[in-house]
């Protein structure tokens, strides 16, 4: 699971079909050396590079992309407004991690992590801060 800094750190290296880089819209651009204009344009972009360097892609946005090391596309179309603050791409690395480290798929693990960040931040109050939506992790959504 590459994140934030991990991800220049091992651009253009050839890895493991279970790797996964997250990177947001910015660091996307870094990685492919290319500005994203379009929806369309990122995804043959990642496509090309998940399948030259053996690594999946989860391209965050507010309608987040994997790409997988088989060029297969999944979209997460139904974003949570309250998931846009700072702090929980942190959040979803962790849980990412978690899963990883019990052998889920990287597809199944993207779900899963998704789902409980999108309920935990859906049964939150208001739009809360990334500590707030851990705690509502820890307690289980409740």
């Amino acid at each position: 699971m590459l994140d934030a800094g991990a991800i220049q750190a091992f651009a253009n290296v050839v890895l493991h079909d279970k790797a996964l880089m997250t990177p947001h819209t910015g660091e996307l651009e870094i990685l492919l050396n290319s500005k994203i204009k379009s929806i369309d344009q990122g995804i043959s972009l990642a496509k090309e590079y998940t399948q030259n360097y053996n690594v999946n892609i989860l391209w965050k946005r507010h309608s987040s992309f994997l790409i997988d090391v088989k060029g297969i596309v999944y979209l997460w179309e139904k974003p949570e407004p309250k998931l846009a603050v700072m702090g929980t791409g942190d959040l979803l690395a962790g849980i990412l991690a978690f899963y990883f480290s019990r052998g889920f798929e990287v597809c199944n693990s993207v779900h899963l992590a998704f789902s409980l960040l999108t309920r935990a931040a859906q049964k939150s109050k208001g739009f809360p801060t990334a500590s707030e939506i851990r705690k509502l992790l820890i307690q289980g959504g409740s």
